[in-house]
């Protein structure tokens, strides 16, 4: 909106309309008719009595003299009425219908002047100024021309038809006649002023400006002079010189015509920025003339120009007052308020616009009221930013306005939709290019984020703030390598930034460069000690294999906040790993003390960690209890009941244990060690055939392992399949050659399967003979330290000799 102030205009002349008897005594005219000496009565003696039209005509001077004009016309026209033709009673009856106004009159009479007597030059003078006094300005020109061609010397009609080519609009032709006034009387004040009027006119300042000089040279002490070159200073734009002069205007004249001279030196100070000055000059100027309308809105704008917003605020109040509907001044005193922080009231006035004249800009005006309110209401100011956007869908500001209410509601797409928008209208803006990447970085989108936040830093390369980010954002996003790059250079820039320590930690952690991320999050922690650094700091101490400096870094957590649970669930795992089961024990129970609202996943994971540390403690029944509550929060938890499973066992409580497991072999994912525990409860239940069932399943899950064939075996030989239980011995000793174990077990299944032999001696030797080779590879991998070797050594002595007797005896 054009925020300009309003100019009044002024009568800057002195060129006038006067009456014709006025203009005609300016002429050096008498008002009445000097009649030819020849008629022998003068204008200044009477005709004789005797002659009745004489005696009417003197009747009439009288009269006129008198300035009984009435009786003048009439004693004039019974003087025609007794003498037809009279050209002196016309003439001075003409002058007597012009003092009354009757100028239709005045112009016939003088009209008929003329026809009696074409070439008295003071008839067409008369009718001149009789068709200039009702604008009939080109006929008065002719007739002042028809009198100058006449009667040359009459330079007054010189001047009287320069004032009416000035009203008719023909400056040049006014001033040329000025000009050859002025030639026979250069001291003429008037016509100095009236030339500098039209020169002004025809908008020749410098000529307006030296004719007003002259003037003011010849009338030193009159006002009009100053007044009226100021007003041309002031279309100059020379506003000091304008200023000078108005305030000369103001001291010579302090009464000040209506207030004009402060009204118009109050213009030229605000057209050289002199704001304060202005609003002083119209603050006066409003104090005589409370309803100027202008004068009150240009008080008001050059308030705000000044800065002086409250005293702005209160001329729109006052404007309004003397024009209640103005919809601007509403509108103005509404972004005053936006300027004073009053957005209550600011939001009130754009009610009224929106009201009267509901206009875009008063829509998108509002919304800026409802952001700034407290508390901001956004959700209005989207409404009215749309309204703004549906009239002006072009506009840029409306997208940008509505992306910034769409972030304060957190409704992060549809501000990054509208930056998007506002962005193709008004490409390049930095700040909405910064804007967008924080909404998608807010909007959980943080790969969208990093183009815009990189392209303005690439414009803001000083800008910490963003380049910090840009690294936070690498890390969150899985660039971790990138935003070691931007972090280690963030913390060169600024080591005092806590931040950017921490997320340097966060990303060499997860590059698994823990030892640097110890040392990042060592210095964030120096610089901000909070919970969150330490329990990070903690975690890479655990990962770079330094357990006790990360129980120090979880303790130095839990001291700073007490109620931080994730530092209890780290420190008890460490203890884990430490087989420091009690402590453990104990971490675990804090972490589910201050995790009241824990999701079913976490609940069950703390409840079987806390399990698993009372089943290396063998505290089984309480392992038990922790088991079903983990499964209490899901009950399809496998690794619950496993090892819910594992602490039945160890309780002999097999049909439970066995009951679990055999939910846990059915799972979607095998679990071979289910499968082998499986089988070891049936073992200790006798339940052979389903042992060895499980075994064979754990067997084919993992037939590199030695233990499911030694199972197994075990369980053929206690179902007395021998032949089988030796093939799954001579199978592991395959899988593990020194181990001695198998040999062992394989020597005392055959030597019990040929102590079953009864009615063949050579097959009984035979298979002691086996039997004894068997003891043999035992007593050659077992360790010397075993002592069960001499025990063996000593048996095959008794079992060699066994085998001879019965070879002897076959």
């Amino acid at each position: 909106m054009n925020r300009s102030v309003k100019t009044n205009s002024r009568n800057k002349t002195r060129i006038t309309t006067a009456s014709a008897a006025a203009i005609l005594s300016t002429l050096g005219l008498a008002g009445v008719v000097v009649l030819p000496a020849t008629t022998a009565i003068l204008l200044a003696t009477p005709r004789a009595a005797s002659a009745d039209p004489d005696t009417s005509y003197n009747d009439g001077l009288v009269a006129f003299n008198n300035k009984d004009y009435d009786k003048a016309i009439s004693a004039y026209s019974q003087a025609i009425k007794e003498r037809a033709n009279f050209a002196d009673a016309y003439f001075n009856r003409s002058l007597a219908y012009a003092a009354k106004n009757d100028t239709a009159k005045a112009i016939a009479d003088a009209t008929k002047v003329i026809q009696l007597k074409p070439k008295l030059a003071d008839a067409y003078a008369n009718r001149g100024s009789f068709y200039s006094s009702t604008k009939q300005y080109d006929q008065a020109i002719a007739d002042y021309t028809t009198a100058l061609e006449l009667k040359p010397s009459l330079i007054n009609i010189v001047l009287v038809r320069a004032n009416s080519y000035y009203f008719k609009g023909a400056y040049d032709s006014a001033i040329a006649d000025y000009k050859r006034y002025l030639a026979a009387k250069p001291t003429s004040t008037d016509t100095n002023l009236n030339i500098g009027v039209a020169y002004a006119a025809k908008k020749d300042y410098p000529n307006a400006v030296a004719s007003y000089t002259t003037y003011i040279k010849l009338v030193p002490t009159d006002a009009e002079g100053y007044v009226s070159r100021a007003d041309v200073y002031r279309d100059m734009k020379q506003y000091p010189a304008a200023i000078a002069d108005y305030t000369k205007y103001l001291s010579l004249n302090p009464k000040d015509d209506n207030g004009y001279a402060l009204n118009a030196r109050a213009l030229a100070y605000f057209g050289s920025d002199q704001f304060a000055q202005a609003a002083a000059d119209w603050q006066k100027y409003t104090a005589t003339n409370p309803t100027d309308k202008s004068a009150l809105y240009n008080l008001a704008i050059s308030y705000t120009k000044a800065k002086q917003l409250a005293p702005a605020a209160d001329a729109y109040t006052k404007l309004i007052a003397v024009d209640p509907n103005n919809v601007t001044a509403y509108n103005r005193r509404a972004d005053t308020y936006i300027q004073l922080s009053k957005y209550d009231l600011a939001i009130a006035d754009y009610n009224k616009v929106i009201q009267v004249k509901p206009e875009p800009v008063a829509y998108y005006n509002r919304a800026v009221g409802y952001t700034k309110i407290t508390p901001p209401a956004y959700d209005k100011a989207v409404a009215d930013f749309t309204q703004y956007i549906s009239a002006q869908p072009n506009e840029a500001s409306g997208y940008n306005g509505r992306a910034i209410a769409y972030g304060a509601l957190k409704q992060y797409d549809k501000a990054v939709a509208d930056y998007t928008k506002y962005l193709s209208l008004k490409p390049g803006d930095d700040k909405a290019i910064y804007a967008r990447g924080i909404a998608n970085y807010n909007a959980g989108n943080a790969k969208g984020a990093l183009p815009d936040l990189q392209a303005y830093a690439a414009k803001n390369p000083t800008d910490k703030q963003v380049q910090n980010l840009i690294g936070t954002i690498s890390v969150q996003s899985g660039d971790f390598a990138a935003g070691v790059t931007r972090l280690e250079a963030a913390t060169l820039s600024d080591p005092t930034n806590a931040d950017n320590w921490f997320n340097l930690g966060v990303a060499y952690t997860n590059l698994k460069q823990y030892d640097k991320a110890a040392t990042s999050f060592s210095k964030s922690a120096a610089i901000k000690p909070d919970p969150d650094t330490y329990n990070n700091l903690g975690i890479a101490y655990g990962n770079a294999g330094k357990p006790d400096l990360a129980v120090t870094a979880y303790t130095k957590a839990i001291t700073a906040n007490p109620k931080y649970a994730a530092a209890y669930l780290n420190r008890a795992d460490i203890h884990m790993t430490r087989k420091a089961y009690d402590p453990a024990i104990a971490d675990y129970t804090q972490y589910i003390a201050t995790s009241p609202t824990m999701k079913p996943e976490d609940a069950s994971a703390v409840y079987g960690a806390r399990a698993a540390a009372y089943v290396n403690k063998k505290d089984y029944v309480n392992a038990s209890s922790d088991y079903a509550k983990a499964l209490a929060v899901n009950p399809n938890d496998t690794k619950s009941l496993y090892g819910r499973a594992v602490a039945f066992y160890n309780q002999k409580d097999y049909d439970r244990a066995i009951a679990d497991l055999t939910v846990v072999t059915k799972g979607a994912t095998p679990n071979p060690d289910a499968s082998n525990l499986l089988g070891r409860a049936y073992t200790s239940k006798a339940d052979y055939p389903n042992a060895i069932t499980a075994f064979s399943t754990y067997i084919q899950a993992k037939s590199g392992d030695i233990e499911g064939y030694l199972n197994r075996a075990f369980a053929y030989s206690q179902n007395k399949d021998y032949d089988k239980a030796v093939a799954d011995y001579d199978q592991a000793s395959l899988v593990k050659p020194a181990d001695p174990r198998p040999y062992y077990s394989k020597g005392l299944i055959l030597e019990k399967k040929a102590n079953e032999i009864t009615t063949d001696d050579a097959a009984q030797a035979a298979v002691y003979q086996t039997a004894l080779a068997a003891f043999q590879r035992y007593v050659g991998v077992a360790p010397a330290t075993d002592t069960s070797v001499p025990k063996v050594k000593a048996h095959l002595v008794e079992l060699d000799a066994k085998i001879k007797s019965l070879k002897d005896g076959a």
